[in-house]
């Protein structure tokens, strides 16, 4: 296991500038679930849909969930929208 430091962009920022969790696997996928288990213990439970449809970047790049995880820091983006 090891810890990624997320940081948090748009609705996320509700959990601060970033974030640390513990992720078991290797993958952009296990970093979601790692996430997606933070938010259900720290009562942030209504951010679990917005995460589904969230990417992940490392730097400049896009990450998909069967992406290896760097060892850098990743951002977790929110879907937008606007007219």
């Amino acid at each position: 296991m090891r810890r990624v430091q997320i940081e948090c962009l748009g609705v996320f920022r509700e959990l601060g500038d970033s974030i640390e969790v513990d992720v078991a696997g290797e993958t952009i996928g296990d970093v979601r679930a790692a996430l997606s288990k933070h938010l259900e213990q720290a009562s942030q439970s209504e951010l679990t849909s917005t995460l589904a449809r969230s990417v992940f970047a490392s730097g400049d790049q896009m990450c998909r969930d069967g992406d290896p995880c760097p060892d850098t820091v990743i951002a977790v983006l929110p879907p937008v929208a606007g007219g």
